[in-house]
């Protein structure tokens, strides 16, 4: 099943994010985390049910209609993603030898034991890059219509927003095309921090889109602190 027809859908995910929170029975309200794409569902989550929700933390996350902005500031760096699209695309489908799909699979986890990337992790079916390619194409138009169409304050609560510093260098890019996305990236990070007049916009130097995989410790005192402060009021 693709994106656009079902399960990665924004508006699915929050309806079944709520019905497995109740089934789970795990009491809210909840201190909501999100990463790139993800944000969406956090958004959108806390734009629908402000009451459920406490605090949240966004790490490097994705913004409304963000490929249409960087490509205005940043055409080179763009046209080198597109090309990173293309070539998900000729791996999107069922006539995919197995050897065309080695080339096309991303390489394991750097954290992975040996033992199990030798056992062939990392090498994805025609059909996740089937779902990869769905989730794109839904992702600067219908992700960001849905929350564009529920945005709404978060009134006070902690919100803190790691961005990754390197997110937008890529190799081949002009400098100062680099620059100027990096520019608007913080820029568009800066303005979901004004969802909530306690949110905060916080550059963390020597990462990529991963956080969580360069600096950790970041992420993980970023939620502690959210919950901490949610805790003592």
């Amino acid at each position: 099943v693709t994106h656009a027809e079902c399960c990665a859908a924004t508006d699915f995910f929050n309806s079944l994010l709520e019905r497995l929170l109740k089934a789970a029975k795990v009491q809210g309200p909840y201190v909501l985390v999100g990463h790139s794409m993800g944000s969406f569902n956090v958004r959108l989550f806390a734009y629908l049910h402000p009451r459920q929700v406490a605090g949240v933390v966004l790490v490097d996350p994705s913004a409304d209609n963000q490929l249409t902005v960087l490509a205005a500031a940043a055409p080179t760096t763009m046209k080198l993603q597109e090309a990173g699209i293309v070539r998900v695309r000729a791996c999107a489908t069922p006539d995919a030898t197995p050897d065309v799909l080695k080339k096309c699979a991303l390489p394991p986890p750097f954290d992975l034991p040996e033992v199990l990337k030798v056992k062939g992790l990392g090498v994805q079916g025609w059909k996740t890059f089937a779902a990869v390619a769905s989730e794109m194409d839904a992702f600067n138009d219908l992700d960001s219509n849905e929350t564009l169409a529920a945005k709404r304050s978060l009134g006070a609560i902690p919100l803190i927003v790691l961005t990754a510093a390197d997110t937008t260098k890529s190799p081949g890019a002009p400098a100062d095309e680099i620059a100027a996305a990096d520019k608007v990236w913080t820029h568009l990070h800066d303005d979901i921090a004004t969802l909530s007049s306690r949110g905060v916009n916080r550059r963390i130097e020597g990462t990529w889109h991963y956080i969580q995989n360069q600096k950790p410790q970041v992420m993980i005192d970023a939620v502690s602190e959210v919950v901490a402060t949610v805790r003592a009021r």
